[in-house]
């Protein structure tokens, strides 16, 4: 039997799709902070975005199928 070895964390050929993960997660993240207080509710969206982005980021760096 063959080892499977572990791909690292790379970011060659990936580089586009992380910068709009980024740019989603600091826009998620900022927007957590300035949401009015009167549409309080769209904050828990924000956040569940911000999770959503983090896994997203998580999912490129590890896999190579982008």
């Amino acid at each position: 039997m063959s080892k499977k070895t572990q791909k690292k964390m790379t970011l060659k050929g990936k580089i586009t799709p992380f910068f709009f993960a980024m740019l989603f997660a600091l826009l998620c993240a900022t927007s957590i902070f300035m949401i009015d207080p009167i549409l309080y509710f769209l904050k828990y969206f924000a956040a569940f975005g911000l999770l959503v982005s983090i896994l997203l980021i998580m999912y490129i760096l590890k896999t190579d199928e982008i």
